[in-house]
């Protein structure tokens, strides 16, 4: 169903229809590539995230002092300490004797709010969060994973430059042992998310949906509907495509779930177009495989039509 179609919340007449021939499709996907390429710049997160696993001598949790280490990352960042773990133990605990006492105890001290100008562009980035432990540097921003990544990297230098040592980032990087990320994107598929279901699984939300179909009965309309004598519009809409990826070390047996989502951004986009994509990879490649993705969709939509 094309997103332009005035009935987007009715099924078309037929969802088993023959699939466009290949060279077609083949041409309309250069197409819909090309003017996608045009458009790349445009796909920018709505937030990223990244956490580092790295060392903890790259950390100098127990050297530095806690009041210097929130006087420079709140400087740094116009940030503030996130005390609430221990306030809800003594309210009355200052923001130093927090932090030593998260740090002692071996604990993820956060930071919450701040912003960034990175590489010295005029764009500011804003930060929702990041946090260290004894082994962990990470943060969320409203921007990419690189962006994120920078963060983390001024964070490791500050602690450094609390403790009395100045160290860069390129000094500490290699002691990094894994990155993980995550990136969230708003995009227009140019098709909702039920067109990506199956046509066999189409031909039956459309059966159940139909007139005389049992979806009318469900939840409390089905009594109403009964009672009253009426037939409730059934309009169904999908919420969430969620794909699980494993990833298997065959050499030491270690094993990753990771997911890839599509999800409905608000309730006003069901059976629209626009939809959330989450991933969990850096926001370049993210951003390689949704433009991928709304090529093949857009280029199988407009094929289908011709």
């Amino acid at each position: 169903m094309s997103l332009n179609s005035p009935n987007w919340g009715e099924f078309p007449e037929d969802f088993s229809q023959a699939s466009p021939q290949a060279s077609l499709l083949e041409e309309v996907e250069k197409s819909v590539a090309a003017e996608l390429d045009r458009a790349q710049g445009l796909i920018t997160p709505d937030w990223a995230s990244v956490v580092i696993n790295i060392e903890p001598s790259a950390i100098p949790r127990e050297t530095a002092d806690p009041r210097r280490i929130i006087e420079v990352i709140e400087r740094e960042f116009n940030c503030t300490y996130d005390i609430s773990k221990v306030a809800a133990i003594n309210p009355q605990v200052s923001d130093v004797a927090a932090l030593a006492h998260e740090i002692k105890t071996d604990q993820i001290v956060g930071f919450n709010g701040g912003w960034i100008q990175y590489r010295g562009l005029e764009r500011v980035t804003m930060i929702d969060d990041f946090r260290f432990g004894q082994q962990t540097l990470a943060a969320t921003v409203k921007g990419t994973t690189e962006e994120a990544s920078y963060v983390c990297g001024r964070l490791a230098s500050l602690l450094w430059e609390a403790a009395g040592v100045p160290r860069k980032w390129d000094e500490l990087a290699p002691l990094a042992e894994a990155h993980a990320y995550r990136t969230s994107t708003l995009v227009d598929l140019g098709v909702p998310l039920l067109s990506l279901l199956s046509p066999t699984f189409h031909e039956f939300v459309r059966k159940i949906c139909s007139l005389g179909g049992d979806a009318k009965y469900m939840g409390s309309f089905g009594s109403r509907a009964a009672k009253f004598n009426f037939d409730p519009l059934v309009v169904p809409h999908c919420r969430e495509i969620d794909l699980q990826i494993a990833l298997f070390d065959e050499i030491s047996g270690v094993q990753e779930e990771c997911t890839f989502n599509l999800l409905l951004h608000s309730r006003p986009d069901a059976n629209r177009s626009r939809v959330k994509i989450m991933s969990e990879l850096e926001s370049s490649k993210h951003s390689d495989i949704v433009l991928a993705l709304i090529a093949k969709l857009r280029a199988a939509d407009a094929a289908a039509k011709k």
